[in-house]
């Protein structure tokens, strides 16, 4: 069962290459006395205005998050979200999903697909685009806590030791 969980993930990163998948590592930050100290400017961002698929506030539990950038209006975003459903399936205990959706009803990804899913408050939508660097969707962006971005190589080594 392991095998076929690490073989569907590895077709799913294939499936979803660079588009997908940011390459880069940010460096992690100084332990501090606070412990919310380690805990990355853009992730706080995304606590601070998480909802939950009602629209209530939403606590972040999971320390990996699923940044998913997905346009309604983008025919390559809505197919790409069956991806996210795929991934949801094999690692939705370990990670948390988080839809960003620059466009105007978020609502539409909702149902359509087996994800619980969170989103942000539509005036923090701008600003978190702006500081990933994000030009265009569908992006999907995997992170830890710490802000260290997860490509292919580095989630396979990371996540299955």
């Amino acid at each position: 069962m392991r095998t076929n969980k690490i073989g569907c993930a590895l077709l799913l990163f294939a499936l979803w290459g660079s588009q997908a998948l940011t390459g880069s590592t940010q460096g992690s930050q100084s332990p501090k006395s606070d412990a919310n100290a380690s805990i990355s400017p853009i992730i706080r961002m995304v606590d601070q205005n998480l909802l939950g698929m009602n629209g209530e506030p939403h606590r972040r539990t999971k320390q990996y998050i699923g940044l998913c950038i997905l346009a309604d209006w983008c025919p390559a975003s809505r197919s790409f979200a069956r991806h996210v459903s795929d991934f949801h399936d094999l690692f939705g205990d370990e990670v948390t999903l988080v839809l960003i959706n620059p466009g105007k009803r978020s609502d539409w990804f909702f149902g359509r697909y087996r994800i619980p899913w969170t989103t942000v408050r539509a005036s923090a939508v701008a600003p978190l685009l702006e500081q990933l660097q994000v030009k265009h969707a569908p992006k999907f962006i995997l992170m830890d806590e710490k802000g260290t971005y997860y490509d292919r190589t580095n989630w396979k080594k990371n996540h299955f030791k």
